[in-house]
């Protein structure tokens, strides 16, 4: 099923489509096989275009087969056009959850242009209505001066300029690896971290430029200053120290489920935005009968507002075995009553 509409001016027509593929699943489809939406028509002023959407459940090429590729067709029978792109990627509850957009390109006839990695797979359970996927493409006429990091080129062959991109990604990553060799590296360092009994060393450059609540605290005048030593009562050594890892050099190496719950926390508590979203998300996919509840609470008291609608979610789907445990007996009535107040929303 497919609509269209649109704003028509002189200058910049723009088109908004939206694709909706029935009982949509990736099963039997193999990496670099397409689903194709409908030809959409479009008369423009002077000229009739005629486009295509194209989706690969299973990715278009090896690199990017955790993802659905994304892909617009100028059908070889329409003129080429200057313009812009944007996917959007639609939820259960018709909110556009994924954007991507290729900004002022020559569409040319028969060629194909796109994002290969649109969404990861693994989204697909959540964004499906009644098993059914939707995805809005608004098309925009003329040139535009902005341009996004996002913009690649699906080609039935490898992409050069995608992998180009992540070459270069890489590189710079490995590049911020060598930080990782200050902590907790005695020489140079600035201040003393006592965690658990154990000693950290740090640099009060790296933590204040990171994060707001270690400069602020830095800035003071407080005893701690005075010593560069800060005593961590709150946070354990294990968990401390792969913060700190976070914060030198963007990574951590050991999130399992317990370790991402306990980091929530310390990223809410220093104010390391990225940190929560990425342990945000590994307990969105760890959610389970028996530690739905335990997310909730968690996300409801340090405002992790992904982890609260997903574990809201989870509950609704799966309210047969939950809502009668002795965890939802124990639930707070605010929270009972978000939920009710999600379900019934479910019904109209």
């Amino acid at each position: 099923m497919a609509a269209i509409w649109g704003e028509i001016s002189a200058l910049n027509p723009t088109y908004t489509f939206k694709w909706v593929i029935r009982d949509f699943h990736v099963d039997g489809y193999k990496l670099g096989e397409a689903i194709k939406s409908s030809v959409f028509a479009v008369t423009s002023i002077n000229d009739k275009y005629h486009w295509q959407l194209l989706l690969y459940p299973k990715g278009n090429i090896e690199n990017h087969k955790e993802f659905c590729s994304i892909g617009f067709l100028n059908r070889q029978c329409s003129k080429a056009f200057r313009g812009s792109i944007t996917f959007g990627l639609v939820d259960g509850k018709g909110n556009v959850v994924r954007r991507i957009e290729i900004v002022d390109r020559i569409f040319s006839p028969n060629k194909l242009n796109g994002n290969p990695r649109f969404f990861p797979r693994r989204l697909i359970a959540n964004v499906l209505r009644d098993g059914n996927l939707a995805i809005v493409c608004t098309v925009r006429m003329g040139a535009t001066s902005r341009a996004k990091k996002d913009e690649v080129e699906v080609t039935d062959e490898r992409m050069d300029v995608d992998e180009k991109v992540d070459d270069e990604s890489a590189l710079r990553l490995r590049e911020f690896d060598d930080f990782e060799h200050l902590l907790d590296e005695k020489a140079f360092s600035d201040v003393i971290f006592i965690v658990g009994g154990n000693t950290l060393y740090a640099h009060k450059c790296i933590l204040s430029t990171r994060s707001p609540v270690f400069a602020a605290m830095f800035l003071h005048e407080m005893l701690e200053k005075q010593e560069n030593k800060v005593e961590v009562k709150d946070v354990d050594y294990d968990v401390f120290r792969e913060m700190m890892r976070f914060m030198y050099t963007g990574k951590v190496n050991r999130l399992d489920s317990t370790m991402a719950y306990d980091l929530l926390i310390a990223a809410d508590k220093y104010a390391l935005d990225t940190l929560k979203n990425m342990t945000e998300k590994k307990l969105c996919d760890g959610l389970t009968d028996s530690s739905a509840l335990e997310y909730l609470q968690l996300a409801d008291r340090y405002r992790a507002k992904k982890l609260k609608e997903r574990a809201v979610d989870f509950i609704i789907q799966h309210a047969d075995v939950i809502i009668k445990s002795v965890e939802f007996k124990a639930l707070p009535n605010e929270l009972v009553i978000e939920i009710c107040g999600a379900m019934a929303n479910r019904i109209k």
